[in-house]
C-alpha cells in the first residue's frame, strides 16, 4: 500500500539517479509511484520486480510475482546510462541481469500482474516501456493482465517504444502445452499510447 507521489508537478519533483542502478525499485505489491521525474539511472528509471530471493531456481519451481502496482503520470528520461554502444546489441548492457540488450528500458514491469502504467512520458532512454517474464535464461514469472495506457514513449533511440517479449521457455511445456501459471507475457492491454521516434 505504499504511495510515492509528488505534491507538485513532475517537473518540480526530480529523482536524479546518477550512479545508481535504478531511480525507483519496486519489489512489493500494491505500490504506486505518481508524478515524479526519474532520470540518469544506469538501468531502468522505474523497475517493478519481485525480490530476487523469490525467483524460481528450477524448471518446475513456483514463479515469482508482484501485483497491483501503479506507475502513473511520471517523466522517465535519460536512463539506461550503462548501455555501451560499442558492444554488440545483445551484450550492450551486461550489468542488467535480464535485459543485456537494453538495460531494461525506461519503465520495466518484470513478472508483474494486474498492474497499470498510465499517463507517463518516457523519453531518451534505450527503450521505452517493457513488460517481461524474465530473459536470457533467467526465469521470473508471468507478466499478465496489465494495462499500458495513455503514455507517450518517444525518442528512445536504440530499442522499441513499448515492448512485450516472452523470454521464459517455461511458458510452454515440452509437449507444446501452454503453462501460463509459470511464465509468459499475455492478456495485457496496450491502448491509447503514442510511440514515436524510437529505435528497435
Amino acid at each position: 500500500g505504499l504511495k510515492i507521489t509528488s505534491s507538485g508537478s513532475a517537473a518540480r519533483t526530480v529523482i536524479d539517479a546518477t550512479g545508481n542502478t535504478n531511480g525507483i525499485l519496486i519489489q512489493a505489491s500494491k505500490v504506486s509511484v505518481t508524478g515524479l521525474t526519474v532520470e540518469n539511472a544506469n538501468l531502468e528509471g522505474i523497475l517493478a520486480e519481485p525480490p530476487k530471493s523469490s525467483w524460481p531456481t528450477s524448471a518446475t519451481a513456483a514463479p515469482a510475482n508482484i501485483s497491483h502496482v501503479t506507475i502513473a503520470d511520471n517523466v522517465v528520461e535519460h536512463n539506461d546510462k550503462a548501455y555501451n554502444t560499442s558492444l554488440p546489441p545483445t551484450a550492450a548492457c551486461p550489468s542488467s541481469p535480464t535485459d543485456a540488450d537494453d538495460c531494461g528500458e525506461g519503465i520495466h514491469l518484470l513478472a508483474a500482474t494486474g498492474s497499470r502504467v498510465i499517463g507517463n512520458t518516457v523519453a531518451h532512454n534505450v527503450g521505452g516501456i517493457l513488460l517481461s517474464d524474465g530473459g536470457f535464461g533467467i526465469s521470473v514469472g508471468p507478466a499478465a493482465h496489465n494495462l499500458i495506457a495513455d503514455n507517450v514513449s518517444e525518442n528512445n533511440a536504440f530499442d522499441c517504444g513499448i515492448t512485450l517479449p516472452g523470454h521464459d521457455p517455461r511458458a510452454v511445456a515440452t509437449n507444446g502445452q501452454p503453462q501460463p501459471k509459470l511464465a509468459g507475457v499475455y492478456d495485457n492491454t496496450v491502448i491509447h499510447n503514442v510511440s514515436n521516434g524510437n529505435g528497435g
